[in-house]
């Protein structure tokens, strides 16, 4: 069997990238609920850090999908 089709590599970053864009578009979406949930474990900058958090995850779907 051969796997150096370009589309399997592109596959398998798409289900990877899944993970991770789904749970930033989740922190969009939730922030108050997910502001809450770090506040009690009495975390420091808890908007800096959900907001690093969240760029991280987007930013890295970018670029899983395009290959950069």
């Amino acid at each position: 069997m051969k796997l150096d089709h370009p589309l399997i590599p592109l596959g398998g970053r798409l289900m990877i990238t899944y993970i991770f864009a789904t749970s930033g578009i989740g922190k969009v979406f939730s922030w108050s609920g997910d502001v809450q949930y770090m506040s009690t474990r009495h975390l420091p900058l808890i908007p800096v850090l959900l907001a690093i958090a969240m760029v991280i995850e987007l930013a890295g779907s970018i670029c899983l999908i395009t290959d950069l």
